[in-house]
């Protein structure tokens, strides 16, 4: 906002109108994007129900929606480099069945945190994976703001600086209890989580640069969203074992899932898979899907 409106400024005073009529619409237009951005994160409130996780948000016009955690497929929590010295970070998710469209009102729906503290990021995390919640504690520091080994992820190769310069000390990966833990990112710091009982298929591409330097990128594929679930720079033998092995551990997951039986009493859930009174498509895993 200084900037446009120096340049205003300037145009005006140098005898050039026609910077009024072309900045000052970017000025209005990111004011509105700005204070509809606040409003819709002021009196927000997040807990779990006995439906799901409860959301509710808006200043003017009050939004609520629940989310089964049996529908999240992936997290991730990001933290822009400006709202580092505040240790501020936001979460958005991927969630089956949800609306994808480039409208306000669906990316608000995808945002479950719009600012929160460490401590928050740690509460809202518990709430959307449950299930892993407490194998997940102990990693989620690391992953956030960690580096090179620390926390029990992996390292990048140090010819990883070749592609990525200031990042490549915070790329690795670690899992915890069925989740897989990718972390990313210099400038803006990520950290995605993504149960591998819901993941759609897992992707290793080794391009020509790439394989000069003996290294591969890997990416889970989820349900369309703002989450994008990959590791740009990896040793290709350390790729090629996680890709087996979170195509084995996808299998396994989704076969023994029942989190998609949200509120439902795990001997009910268990009786109906047995008897086969209820089938559901999502429960079943071909191990050639998970590839």
């Amino acid at each position: 906002m200084i900037i446009l409106v120096a340049v205003v400024v300037v145009g005006i005073t140098t005898g050039q109108p026609w910077v009024f009529f072309t900045f000052v619409p970017a000025a209005i237009g990111l004011v509105s994007y700005v204070w509809s951005r606040i409003t819709r994160s002021l009196r927000y409130s997040i807990a779990g129900t006995p439906d799901g996780v409860r959301i509710g948000h808006g200043l003017l016009s009050t939004g609520n929606q629940t989310i089964p955690p049996g529908r999240v497929h992936a997290v991730e929590a990001t933290q822009w480099v400006f709202w580092r010295p505040f240790g501020w970070w936001s979460i958005r998710i991927n969630v089956a069945g949800q609306s994808v469209s480039a409208s306000n009102e669906a990316t608000a729906r995808t945002i479950v945190l719009p600012v929160g503290t460490v401590a928050d990021v740690h509460r809202v995390i518990a709430l959307l994976l449950p299930d892993s919640a407490s194998a997940l504690e102990p990693v989620i520091d690391a992953g956030l703001t960690g580096r090179n080994g620390a926390g029990g992820f992996s390292r990048a190769p140090k010819r990883g600086a070749w592609l990525r310069p200031f990042s490549w000390r915070r790329i690795g990966w670690a899992s915890a209890d069925g989740v897989a833990l990718l972390r990313r990112g210099a400038v803006v710091r990520s950290l995605t989580l993504v149960p591998l009982a819901r993941m759609q298929s897992v992707a290793r591409t080794v391009g020509p640069i790439e394989r000069m330097l003996r290294l591969a990128s890997v990416r889970i594929h989820t349900v369309t969203g703002p989450v994008s679930a990959g590791l740009p720079i990896i040793e290709q033998a350390e790729a090629e074992a996680l890709f087996e092995r979170i195509a084995h551990d996808a299998v396994e997951r989704a076969t023994a899932d029942t989190s998609h039986h949200w509120g439902a009493v795990p001997a009910a859930v268990d009786a109906r898979g047995a008897s086969g009174a209820s089938a559901d498509p999502a429960s079943t895993t071909e191990p050639g899907d998970a590839r």
